[in-house]
């Protein structure tokens, strides 16, 4: 994985234990794989990475709400 994309995934270490942490990483990664495509047709200057951490951040936010 690129640098800025592991410092996303790793600013959420501890959150979980390591087995739930990897799972949910690579759920969310998929997602992101998943959603891609559609989100840049309607962005085209959305990288991956961006969309991606962006994912990461919501999915972050919604846990502790």
């Amino acid at each position: 994985m690129k640098r800025k994309m592991l410092d996303c995934v790793q600013s959420r270490a501890g959150l979980l234990p390591r087995n739930e942490q990897a799972r949910k990483e690579i759920e969310n990664f998929l997602s992101a794989l998943n959603s891609y495509p559609d989100r840049a047709a309607n962005d085209p200057g959305l990288t991956f990475q961006q969309h991606f951490c962006r994912l990461l951040a919501s999915s972050v936010e919604n846990r502790l709400t």
